[in-house]
């Protein structure tokens, strides 16, 4: 399956508020990421709200919105909490958290993320639908993130 989603970092808390209100205020969830990063893709350990799932993600394929090969399943919580203590098998894998809020609004999954202080929107669906609603949440013409919250946070680090 190809993901596709527009990212796009929030400056204001005001555009927060508002697209939180505009998909009805969903929960936050902390969600915990164990990410490996291979040549070709990564592969991503996630465990959020009772649940566990293992994702691989090829790179990024060239396109007006971010879209890469993407394969995930639900797996064992029990999977999770023994890997979270034999995590380094595979080698070190790089870690983060960070809360969502996601909902299904007008043919789309609106995620809001809060990454360390930091607040993204991921639109995610067809790419037209992403544009209406882009159009909708009055983010149309702002910079759309190209990086994964792997390589944001990689950058950080090197800073």
């Amino acid at each position: 399956m190809i993901e596709t989603e527009a990212k796009i970092e929030l400056k204001s808390h005001l555009d927060l508020d508002r697209i939180y209100r505009a998909i009805g205020m969903p929960k936050w969830n902390v969600q915990k990421n164990f990410i490996y990063d291979f040549q070709e893709g990564f592969l991503r350990i996630r465990y959020e709200n009772n649940k566990a799932f293992i994702t691989g993600k090829g790179r990024s394929i060239d396109g007006e919105f971010n879209k890469r090969p993407e394969i995930e399943c639900e797996i064992p919580t029990e999977f999770f909490m023994a890997f979270s203590k034999l995590r380094n098998f595979l080698g070190k894998p790089f870690y983060y958290e960070k809360s969502r809020a996601s909902s299904n609004f007008n043919g789309c999954v609106i995620c809001l993320d809060n990454l360390k202080g930091r607040y993204f929107v991921e639109i995610e669906g067809e790419d037209e639908s992403i544009k209406r609603n882009l159009h909708v949440l009055g983010l149309s013409g702002m910079t759309v993130e190209r990086r994964s919250y792997l390589e944001i946070l990689k950058h950080e680090k090197r800073k």
